[in-house]
């Protein structure tokens, strides 16, 4: 986690790697999930900061959210359709 917070990637370009290396028979559902909470607390507080320190582009903010909650959700779809893959 230390790692993917220096280097801003949120949890997978190191995570998965690494986790992938320990247990290769890990369901990607679970590889996923574990990554999710980093991300989710990495966007929150960038947010937060911004918001007391910086200038934000509220319009670009909310499109930018607009569209991740939609692939977010895309995605659960897809995966809940696709079942467990091994």
């Amino acid at each position: 986690a230390l790692g993917s917070s220096l280097s801003g990637t949120g949890g997978p370009l190191i995570l998965f790697p690494l986790w992938l290396l320990w247990d290769p028979q890990i369901p990607m559902k679970r590889l996923v999930g574990f990554s999710s909470p980093f991300a989710a607390t990495m966007v929150t507080f960038s947010a937060f900061g911004a918001l007391l320190f910086g200038e934000v582009d509220l319009g670009l903010a909310m499109c930018c959210t607009a569209i991740g909650t939609g692939f977010n959700l895309l995605g659960g779809v897809m995966m809940e359709k696709m079942g467990d893959s091994q």
